[in-house]
């Protein structure tokens, strides 16, 4: 069973700081396409932070009426107070959710928002 993706695109993929653009819609992942033209979800390659942090993936969840989950499974760099950020981004520019990954396992993270508007994430961007 393949997973519903929303492919984004970057310039900076593997590299901190980056940003990458797309339109990941409601109980869909986000994907990168792959030098072989497959698609995947497995972000630990694309979306790094310094000192081996990484993120597997993320995917936007509707909850209930107007809430929304950014679910990230990631592990944060290594070494004493080290963070990754995450910026998540609406379709009109504005910030919709962050997180910071201080963690180094791999865990799942939840960011919820609500908003009355499209709740589509169209630009991520990370950092240390």
């Amino acid at each position: 069973m393949s997973l519903p993706v929303d492919v984004f695109a970057s310039e900076n993929f593997g590299t901190v700081p980056g940003t990458a653009t797309g339109n990941l819609a409601p109980g869909n992942y986000v994907g990168v396409v792959q030098s072989d033209g497959t698609t995947t979800t497995d972000l630990s390659t694309y979306i790094v932070f310094g000192n081996g942090g990484y993120v597997n993936s993320i995917q936007l969840v509707h909850t209930l009426g107007l809430s929304y989950e950014v679910q990230v499974n990631a592990a944060g760099p290594s070494g004493w107070d080290n963070a990754g950020y995450l910026c998540f981004y609406y379709d009109d520019g504005s910030q919709s959710a962050s997180l910071s990954v201080y963690v180094t396992s791999t865990e799942t993270h939840i960011v919820t928002f609500s908003t009355t508007a499209s709740p589509n994430i169209t630009k991520i961007s990370w950092s240390n």
